[in-house]
């Protein structure tokens, strides 16, 4: 910005950006609240070239090994893995030649990390996906960010520019789920609509067209969907109709229409009914019914679709042997089904071990995966596995039970009501959702009590396989709002920013002939300013934009929300600047204010075994009999899944 003398009216661009991030100023729990224990433990196997088991060792493993504690969810890509653990923060290990693993390295010297390392940034992640060389989470509050390679926009940034550490996903919030393929990726927002952006040579973006995108766009004609997956180069969805649609390559029948013709808008998938959810393998799908039963179609060299042959399948066919499924994983070229009772079974290419048997010899059909029970998820990657066991509920939170298994899980009838209690900060609010593969089976409000304790009677649950319990409790927490004026170039160029856009701050301008002031308000529609824009004072816009042309001059800026005070000045309802002279450009300004919620979200996780009449379920975690089943319980999910 220059300056040609204040006489004339040069006017000079002041365009800022104000930016609001959250930092907290309160512990998540009260005083004397421990923050609960995570999930059970992680096992991985299959092939470890790069470090992707996470073992420290680069040693293929034909059976499982443990990595990790206190995760909360997996997922897998080519050659890396990630975790979630309960306390929001990701992990990742393996390949990390594109940043993939996202702890800030990468390049192709050191191109692994052999143990699991923590991905940068507070991303306080609900749900990870990956995919080929790049990685997603989906973040508490909705948004999307990623990290690894970009050179299709599958990070959704905007550009094609490998990150290490992650971005976030432009232009899309209220997302439920997450998923990734080889170089694209997929959102489903809370509306049953799904996004994709990256790779479209083959339509996997299902815009009806082949052009690559690197920020969303909306998958034309779809609604109502309740779950998402990502194959190599195809697309997946599950209707809430019980329908399942695909879209983009198709050389092998991975679309499941009964052609090999490449689809650029989605198709259903023929004669199968009763989906609720959908995965997808480099050229081949699978498909889990309401039933417990799964169905596979596309290519199958390699026995991957479970049928007991190796013929391609141009649509669904049933996965021999498997019933009581309720929940799938794909990887490359092999299979992962995770069954009521706790066990995993696996089939299709096991060149490095990875359906977990113990050998490397193919599988057609279903075989169990050796030396794990009481698992409660599943994940694959491109040549490995991943697995995660059930927990013992952390302090602090009880579902009333009749008995516990050898692990420490209670045992609840399924048959009738149970009291659900977790512990939290008093004045906030709790309300928990109970979820069945993608089907919510009981939800509501949680009641207030003495010294921060919530309850709930959760009725009884006439379901049988795993289900997942999601409390979210939400805490009053004092936060201060970080606000960064960053000037922007007359190139268009932008300085570094960090933080979340906000709209509908008000911000002022002042000036003076004095440095020393006084300081007046810039009258509005005053010609100090040019006629680009004379409002003042000025509202951020949806992009958390505001900004004015000004002639030469000295002047303040001052901001303020509604709730919110300054940090320093009691009572104090604004926060400015100190003088800025212009010229020189405005390059940063740091304004805090101290506001009220949003609030802070506990997360915790732990794990149930209900079955009908009190009895125990099976899979050697305390005998039983017929018709039971898990519930796998899991807090802090701030989104819930749709129904």
């Amino acid at each position: 910005m220059k300056h040609r003398g204040r006489s004339t009216p040069n006017w000079s661009a002041l365009c800022l950006l104000l930016i609001v991030s959250s930092i907290l100023m309160a512990p998540l729990l009260t005083p004397g609240a421990a923050l609960a224990a995570g999930p059970g433990d992680t096992w991985t196997w299959g092939r470890n070239q790069y470090g992707q088991i996470g073992d420290g060792t680069q040693t293929q493993r034909h059976t499982r090994v443990q990595v990790l504690t206190g995760v909360a969810a997996l997922a897998g890509g080519d050659a890396h893995s990630l975790a979630l653990k309960s306390d929001g923060t990701v992990w990742g290990w393996g390949y990390n030649a594109s940043g993939q693993v996202g702890d800030g390295t990468g390049g192709y010297y050191p191109a692994m990390q052999k143990n699991p390392v923590q991905v940068s940034g507070s991303l306080r992640a609900t749900a990870v996906a990956a995919s080929g060389s790049h990685s997603l989470a989906l973040k508490y509050e909705g948004t999307v960010w990623g990290w690894g390679s970009n050179g299709t926009g599958q990070i959704g940034d905007g550009s094609s520019t490998n990150r290490l550490t992650p971005v976030q996903t432009l232009g899309i919030n209220g997302v439920t789920a997450v998923a990734a393929a080889a170089q694209h990726s997929l959102a489903l927002k809370s509306d049953g609509t799904v996004r994709a952006w990256g790779y479209n040579m083959n339509g996997e973006l299902g815009d009806g067209t082949q052009t690559g995108r690197t920020t969303p766009v909306q998958v034309s004609g779809l609604t109502g969907v309740r779950a998402i997956g990502g194959g190599g180069f195809h697309s997946l969805a599950a209707k809430s109709d019980g329908t399942a649609w695909a879209w983009g390559r198709n050389t092998y029948g991975e679309l499941g229409d009964g052609s090999t013709t490449r689809r650029l808008l989605p198709v259903p998938v023929s004669g199968i009914t009763g989906v609720i959810a959908v995965a997808g393998g480099y050229d081949h799908s699978l498909a889990l019914k309401s039933d417990g039963t799964v169905w596979a179609w596309g290519y199958n060299f390699y026995g991957q679709l479970g049928d007991g042959s190796t013929t391609t399948r141009l649509t669904p066919v049933q996965v021999e042997g498997l019933t009581g499924v309720t929940a799938i994983a794909a990887g490359r070229n092999h299979n992962l089904a995770l069954k009521s009772d706790g066990t995993v079974w696996a089939w299709g290419s096991s060149s490095n071990g990875q359906v977990g048997d113990g050998y490397t010899v193919n599988r057609h059909r279903p075989v169990q995966v050796s030396g794990i029970t009481s698992i409660a998820a599943i994940a694959g990657g491109g040549f490995h596995s991943m697995a995660r066991a059930f927990a013992s509920p952390p302090p602090g939170t009880t579902l009333t039970h009749e008995s516990t298994t050898p692990d420490g899980i209670p045992v609840v009838n399924g048959g009738t009501d149970a009291t659900l209690t977790t512990q939290g900060c008093a004045g906030g609010t709790a309300n928990y959702l109970i979820v069945r593969g993608s089907t919510t089976v009981s939800s509501g409000g949680m009641t207030e009590g003495p010294a921060g304790a919530y309850s709930a009677t959760v009725p009884a649950l006439a379901v049988s396989g795993l289900a997942q319990v999601t409390i979210a409790l939400q805490c009053p927490s004092p936060q201060v709002m970080v606000f960064d004026v960053i000037y922007l170039e007359p190139n268009g160029a932008v300085r570094t920013t960090t933080g979340i856009p906000i709209p509908g701050a008000t911000v002022t301008l002042y000036t003076s002939d004095d440095p020393a002031g006084p300081f007046v308000q810039v009258p509005d529609g005053s010609t100090i300013m040019s006629r680009a824009n004379r409002h003042n004072p000025d509202l951020t816009d949806a992009l958390g934009r505001f900004g004015w042309d000004v002639t030469a001059g000295f002047y303040k800026v001052r901001a303020e929300m509604a709730g919110c005070v300054s940090p320093t000045a009691p009572g104090q309802t604004y926060v400015e600047t100190d003088v800025l002279t212009i010229p020189p450009p405005v390059t940063s300004l740091d304004l805090r204010l101290q506001c009220a919620p949003p609030t802070a979200v506990t997360l915790t996780s732990f794990s149930v075994a209900s079955g009908l009449g009190g009895w125990l379920f099976e899979a050697g975690l305390g005998g039983g009999r017929g018709g039971d089943r898990l519930l796998e319980t899991q807090e802090g999910q701030v989104t819930p899944p749709r129904n």
